[in-house]
């Protein structure tokens, strides 16, 4: 409806939502109504995240925002996809499993120790509910942690794990150059666009880590300037995009290349561990499962005494 030169109040009243979130759509209007920004009345209503709430922002502040909510449509379109076939991928492990652990304490069920056997599987099943809640609604608390006041030490802790740590600074990374390209490409001045494309950064440690780019720019450096030596931006690939659009002129044309190339390879490795993370869940449930078997087959064997 944007594309297509709709009214905004007009296109926002002809939405339709499905369940709660139609209510929530409400909400959101009753805001706007009373005169309050349209990315800031979608957050409150909880519409938005705080991210796509500052994504929104930085569009509509560079022209129309149709772009922004396509790329945002695209990218949770293949969320749930991979949510879908992940989830289907680990159903089968998921539930070898929990067969694994309420049939290997049959024996005292039948034995007749009713709390034993409750003992032994209710820690494992407990276990694995919050294991499976934490990956199936992964997105849910990302958000609730973002809320909270230990939001910068979960941060912290993410950087350091292998694999997701550099996605996780990939990802920051990414959205911020292409809130700057959209802004550039808008006519924005770059100090003005930089700290406004800052705002899209959740992790505050690599946010901090641009604000020491923004007073170089502040000194008069080219950005290609100021963006060196950062702690977190280590791609060569990066400077090799912004050096060269910087000198033909054609820096927001360049930046949105490098965050389109770095949309796909974050794209790839997402895919990839979903694919890869059923294995994972395979092989642990083998080694468990073997190590239960030997374990108890290294036990002795207690005679009764009327055989002694």
């Amino acid at each position: 409806m944007e594309k297509a030169g709709l009214p905004f109040t007009q296109a926002l009243g002809l939405l339709r939502l499905p369940g709660t979130t139609n209510q929530r759509l409400s909400v959101m209007r009753k805001y706007i109504k009373a005169s309050i920004d349209f990315a800031e009345a979608g957050e409150e209503a909880s519409v938005f995240t705080p991210f796509e709430a500052t994504l929104i922002r930085v569009a509509m502040a560079a022209g129309s925002p149709a772009s922004t909510y396509q790329k945002l449509a695209d990218y949770y379109a293949i969320r749930a996809i991979q949510s879908r076939q992940l989830r289907s991928k680990l159903a089968l492990p998921v539930l070898m499993l929990v067969l694994s652990i309420l049939i290997q304490p049959i024996p005292e069920l039948i034995n007749g120790a009713l709390g034993g056997y409750i003992g032994q599987v209710f820690v494992p099943l407990l276990t694995i509910t919050l294991a499976a809640s934490l990956i199936f609604y992964a997105r849910y608390w990302l958000h609730v942690i973002s809320l909270l006041p230990i939001k910068d030490a979960t941060h912290q802790l993410v950087r350091r794990l292998p694999v997701f740590g550099s996605l996780h600074i990939k990802r920051n990374l990414r959205d911020y150059f292409e809130s700057l390209a959209l802004l550039l490409e808008a006519g924005m001045p770059m100090r003005q666009a930089h700290a406004m494309a800052t705002t899209t950064v959740a992790d505050s440690a690599i946010k901090a880590e641009l604000s020491k780019a923004a007073l170089r720019l502040k000194a008069g450096a080219t950005f290609s300037q100021a963006m060196q030596k950062l702690v977190f931006l280590k791609s060569a690939t990066a400077m090799h995009f912004i050096e060269t659009g910087e000198a033909a002129g054609k820096l927001p044309e360049m930046l949105m290349r490098y965050t389109q190339q770095e949309s796909a390879f974050l794209l790839q490795r997402e895919k990839l561990l979903a694919d890869w993370l059923p294995k994972i869940i395979y092989a642990l449930i083998a080694l468990w499962v073997a190590y239960s078997l030997i374990s108890d087959g290294l036990k002795p064997i207690e005679m009764p005494p009327e055989l002694m």
